[in-house]
């Protein structure tokens, strides 16, 4: 073998050895991504073999090979201002000695000492380039590059309000024009760099990312504010920016179950999306993922993660709430948290399971009430809602209660015991932790009331006993009550293309007593192309029609019974009706009105 072949065979031995131990390391963007805390100061975190540059004036004759040069680098992702070292090998393979030049396309290189080289970073954000560049004794040169981010300056802002609704926000606050509040005092650990903060009087945090020796693109992030302990993953590091805005919104929660939804930079691939993250203590009181998990709701269903307790789903039912039920063998049941949905937000759920046998400590609790205190503009015949933070013992929720009811404008005070309240509220359980009173006869347009809790002994299905609520104190204020306006009808005037089998919608501004529908009705219903007519009447619009009410009976849907011939002219005409709103004001101006549409085809 010549010795120009032996000098190929070996360049190549030690460009496939190069290969091999370097092969994955010189993509910076792929290491950040994989690493959620960037490297330590010392570690050599990116290594790059180089790209090959050559003065062909100054290349001798017999076509030598180029140098090899990889250079390693003590980070991929460092802070603005601050300082990395790097390390470069280089070799000829025809074994003459090369020379190093280093050069930078931003920041400083403030050491140079033949292999080794200190760079400091520019005071900004960017994506530099630091090369090295290897030059033998005939002239070829090979040059390396290696690619580090820099952070300028960047930050991570949480903003946290809690739901009105909720007791624990709603006792503290009388700003009547918001259904949130700023949350104060809540901590916050940012976990990735081991820094805590504490919100202030307007619900916001603030965490300097880069001004630390770590640099952490993502972290764990925990939340703390009374009963709400809520656990997710952020981002710190803005692609578009150098500032990273979240926001979470404390709502209502239930025994061991905390529940907020969650918005901006970290969480918009979650829109629209459920959360539910399962834990359990351990020994000396710290919580564990628990895995297999089942969670089950109107949204969908999902199992917890054996490695984190997460459980992510797809609310696509379009509802704004959903009930949530979680089960595991050998542990109690969490059944029907309601808990928001929203298509703009992930709802975070953090459950902490409990082993079958265990003694249930806290007291029985309610979790909400609406309408929230110090709301205005309470509609007369709004139910008040309550949500307990545990399932009930329904049937006798009611028995030992006393409330004092107070009309502010008139001074004049009401006690309600047990049997008042069933005389004068419908009670409607939607389950056994959620109750609707509907007043049956109305609250006073334009009035404040007050209600003060004197005696409330109720208990839950496990026989614990509600938690004292005596001398709880909130207000309320009613709104204008006047005559019910149509908003819409649908199909509207002119439509084509209708649907068949409808429906036909009539939309309100005001929920509608649904009984009004059948005591003075006239509706006239009118074949276009033929001339034929039928007018309904009360008694028999329910023959040709079902009848079905929406949205707190704001929404009239009517439902033809026989289906509509295609491709033709229809007119619907009100020729009479009483409607009235569930407190007994009466609608003006539907007499004669009318639309008219054509239907499609088979």
């Amino acid at each position: 073998m010549t010795g120009k072949n032996i000098g190929i065979g070996l360049c190549f031995l030690l460009c496939l050895t190069s290969c091999v131990l370097f092969t994955g390391c010189s993509d910076v963007g792929a290491n950040k991504r994989t690493n959620p805390v960037g490297s330590e100061t010392d570690a050599e975190a990116t290594v790059s073999t180089g790209t090959s540059s050559t003065d062909t004036t100054s290349r001798p004759a017999d076509n030598s090979l180029l140098p090899v040069v990889n250079v390693y680098s003590s980070k991929n992702v460092i802070g603005a201002g601050n300082e990395i070292n790097l390390r470069a090998e280089a070799i000829d393979p025809a074994g003459a000695p090369v020379t190093l030049t280093w050069d930078a396309n931003e920041g400083i290189l403030i050491s140079v000492n033949g292999s080794t080289a200190v760079w400091q970073a520019p005071t900004y954000s960017s994506r530099s380039i630091v090369s090295c560049t290897a030059t033998d004794v005939r002239g070829g040169k090979t040059t390396a590059n290696v690619e580090i981010e820099v952070i300028g300056n960047s930050k991570y802002k949480l903003n946290i309000l809690a739901d009105r609704r909720s007791l624990t926000a709603s006792v503290n606050s009388q700003d009547t024009d918001n259904a949130y509040v700023p949350v104060a005092g809540a901590r916050v650990v940012l976990k990735a760099l081991n820094e805590i903060a504490v919100s202030d009087k307007n619900g916001n945090i603030e965490f300097d990312v880069t001004q630390v020796d770590k640099i952490a693109t993502f972290s764990d992030i925990e939340v703390t504010f009374k009963e709400w302990d809520i656990n997710y993953t952020a981002k710190l590091i803005s692609i578009s920016g150098n500032v990273v805005n979240d926001s979470l919104i404390f709502a209502p929660g239930y025994n061991n179950v905390s529940v907020a939804l969650a918005n901006g930079d970290s969480f918009d691939m979650k829109r629209g999306m459920l959360e539910v993250t399962t834990t359990e203590k351990n020994t000396i009181g710290v919580l564990e993922p628990l895995s297999e998990v089942s969670i089950n709701c109107s949204a969908g269903q999902g199992v917890s993660s054996r490695d984190t307790g997460i459980a992510l789903i797809s609310s696509s039912n379009g509802g704004t709430s959903t009930n949530l039920n979680i089960t595991k063998t050998g542990y109690s049941n969490i059944e029907n948290c309601t808990v928001p949905l929203s298509q703009n937000y992930l709802t975070i759920v953090s459950a902490e399971m409990k082993r079958n046998g265990n003694y249930l400590d806290n007291e029985a609790s309610i979790s909400w009430i609406s309408p929230y205190n110090y709301k205005n503009s309470v509609a007369v015949m709004d139910p008040f809602i309550i949500g307990f933070g545990q399932a009930m013992d329904m049937s006798s929720t009611f028995d030992s209660i006393n409330l004092m009811v107070q009309n502010k404008n008139t001074n004049e005070l009401t006690s309600f015991t047990g049997d008042k309240i069933k005389e004068k509220f419908d009670i409607v359980w939607k389950n056994n932790t959620l109750v609707y009173l509907y007043p049956k006869y109305g609250y006073q347009a334009n009035t404040r009331y007050s209600i003060l809790v004197n005696n409330w002994s109720a208990k839950t299905v496990d026989g614990r006993y509600l938690k004292s609520y005596i001398g709880t104190y909130y207000e309320f204020k009613t709104d204008d009550d006047p005559a019910p306006k149509l908003l819409g009808f649908e199909p509207v005037n002119g439509a084509t293309n209708v649907s068949r089998n409808g429906p036909f919608t009539i939309y309100f501004d005001r929920s509608i007593d649904p009984n009004s529908l059948y005591e003075n009705t006239e509706l006239e219903v009118v074949a276009v192309d033929s001339g034929m007519s039928i007018t309904l009447t009360a008694s028999s619009i329910r023959t040709f029609f079902s009848v079905i009410w929406k949205n707190d009976n704001t929404e009239l849907q009517l439902v033809p019974s026989v289906t509509l011939s295609p491709r033709a002219s229809y007119q619907i005409r009100l020729k009479k009706c009483s409607f009235k709103s569930v407190s007994g004001k009466a609608i003006s101006g539907l007499e004669n009105f009318w639309t008219q549409f054509t239907t499609g085809g088979i």
